[in-house]
């Protein structure tokens, strides 16, 4: 017999003890073989077979061995009181279930696997080991509760100790490699990415964090942060939400209440183990305050006097708010110009004059209102190659506009008498 053999639990076995004599022997004689396990008489499991006259085989039968059945197995045979005794260890090995590498996994999801399959028999005794020897559990089930990207290609070693078998039988180990996705940040984005809100509204800002591949259900490798301009208001935020399709999550900033000192630019950041940062485009939060008892005049007129008064619904410091008017054009049009003159236009030491007649759209009041400052007019001089402006130093006067009513008005172009010093360039 060799001095060590292994078989798997559950299996049938077979041990043979040959048996060598000095000298031939006849039919009815053969020789007295005894089993033992460790100390226990369990020769009733053999049987005898005469292959020679001087060889013999004694083969011990056990049927489904288990891990009781490991140990020390002597063989002793003898024909009167020669007796030789041979010795074997018997070890019990379980099946092996481990795949050398795993499967890619997902960051954030729990796993686990068993090392022996089904439930660990009686004596047997399972750790799992670390790559520098620590114990990492001396439990069946290696049990991870949330994958990280620092398990990518970390090693766990399966041992399996069976009580029974003999001290120099070989110590069962498997090892598995943990493969991890590769897991980063497509974009960060925060929306809405402008808002204006009234003071002592409330304001939520979501935070979007898209990712290339699937996570979860665990987020505690992902950091997210929130900023005002550089302060860090983290705090103020909800945990990170997975969607539906796990591939983004969501975080939400709420602002209730929102005063003046939250109004500016809110950024959103996330990173995968404090690496790997995403930061968004700024979102504006701009604050309003609500401005009461502002009246709308629909009938006013060009020339009309008014005095508004600009209420704000809130106490307020001049520091923290400016308060200015800003002026909208109106949608008077000047209708129609013609010119008329009034006499023919002939060189005489006569005063001459050309009138022209501006009609507006809509009424203007004159009352109180220089009808100048609200109707421009200028007079050009086509002196056959451009038109140029005319001035009152030319021999010729602009009167001040005339008001007809109130949508018609009179511009007159007086000439002065013409002398012989009159310049050349009026006539």
């Amino acid at each position: 017999m060799s001095s060590q053999l292994s078989f798997l639990i559950n299996s049938t076995v077979k041990i043979d003890c040959i048996i060598l004599l000095n000298t031939p022997v006849g039919p009815g004689i053969q020789p007295n073989v005894t089993w033992y396990h460790n100390m226990t008489d369990i020769t009733h499991y053999s049987s005898l077979i005469r292959d020679f006259d001087i060889l013999f085989t004694s083969i011990l039968t056990i049927d489904s061995i288990q891990v009781s059945d490991a140990g020390v197995y002597h063989c002793s045979a003898g024909i009167d009181s020669n007796v030789t005794t041979n010795n074997i260890n018997v070890c019990v090995t379980v099946s092996k279930t481990l795949p050398p590498v795993t499967e890619e996994l997902s960051l954030g999801q729990y796993y686990s696997i068993d090392c022996i399959t089904g439930l660990v028999p009686t004596g047997v005794s399972v750790s799992w080991l670390l790559t520098n020897g620590s114990i990492y559990s001396n439990n069946n089930t290696l049990m991870i509760p949330s994958i990280l990207p620092s398990h990518n290609n970390t090693q766990y070693t399966c041992t399996i100790m069976i009580e029974t078998n003999p001290s120099d039988c070989s110590t069962q180990a498997q090892v598995i490699t943990l493969r991890v996705k590769a897991t980063y940040i497509n974009l960060v984005t925060i929306t809405p990415s402008s808002i204006l809100k009234f003071i002592n509204s409330t304001v939520v800002l979501t935070c979007t964090i898209s990712l290339n591949t699937g996570i979860g259900p665990d987020t505690s490798f992902i950091s997210h942060y929130w900023y005002q301009y550089r302060t860090d208001i983290s705090n103020r935020s909800t945990q990170l939400m997975i969607n539906n399709d796990s591939k983004s999550l969501v975080t939400t900033l709420n602002i209730t209440s929102v005063q003046f000192s939250d109004a500016g630019e809110y950024h959103c950041a996330a990173s995968i183990n404090t690496s790997n940062t995403v930061v968004n485009n700024r979102s504006h939060l701009c604050i309003q305050v609500p401005v009461m008892n502002i009246s709308s005049d629909t009938n006013l007129r060009l020339g009309d006097i008014r005095e508004y008064y600009c209420t704000l619904g809130h106490n307020y410091y001049k520091s923290e708010v400016v308060v200015s008017w800003h002026e909208h054009t109106s949608d008077t049009f000047i209708k129609t110009v013609f010119i008329a003159v009034t006499r023919p236009l002939i060189l005489s030491n006569t005063s001459h004059q050309l009138e022209c007649y501006i009609t507006t759209n809509t009424d203007i009041n004159t009352t109180n209102t220089n009808i100048s400052s609200i109707v421009k007019v200028s007079w050009y001089r086509d002196n056959g190659n451009e038109n140029r402006l005319v001035s009152d130093s030319e021999g010729v006067s602009i009167l001040p506009i005339v008001s007809i009513t109130d949508k018609s008005f009179i511009s007159t172009l007086r000439f002065s008498p013409v002398t012989s010093s009159t310049p050349v360039s009026t006539l």
